[in-house]
Formats: C-alpha cells, structure tokens, sequence
C-alpha cells in the first residue's frame, strides 16, 4: 500500500503526519507517524476507528482522525 503525508486536523491544531497503511489478516492498519511518536489505528466497524494504543487520545480524536484519512483515501 502506498504512504502518504496529509495534515490532520486535531483539537484547533494543524499536525504534519506520515501515513503508512499495511493489511495484517483482514485487517488495514493506518501507522500515523509524527514528529514525537507513531500512532496505529485501524477501522473497528463500519463506522468505528480504534488503537490498540491511543497515546492519551480519545475516542473522539480517533474517530476524527479515521474520518479525515477516509477524506484522503
């Protein structure tokens, strides 16, 4: 799959991330990487993104950050 860098929109900030997308089983994993630490989330549901390591974000920064990848994808 291919990378690509896309500017997330995230509590009134503008974020610079790296997006690296890889498929593990039935699974795509969207690795977030930032300038301090990587991200991995992943589509739960339909309509549901997670990690299975939030770094302190919520579910609702999740979800907005799965949206906007959606918008680029």
């Amino acid at each position: 799959m291919n990378d690509f860098d896309l500017t997330l929109s995230l509590n009134s900030a503008q974020l610079p991330v790296k997006v690296h997308t890889h498929v593990e089983g039935e699974t795509t994993w969207y690795d977030l990487i930032f300038e301090n630490y990587t991200l991995s989330i992943y589509k739960d549901t339909l309509y549901t993104w997670t990690s299975d390591d939030p770094h302190g974000l919520s579910q609702a920064d999740l979800q907005s950050i799965g949206e906007q990848i959606e918008n680029v994808t």
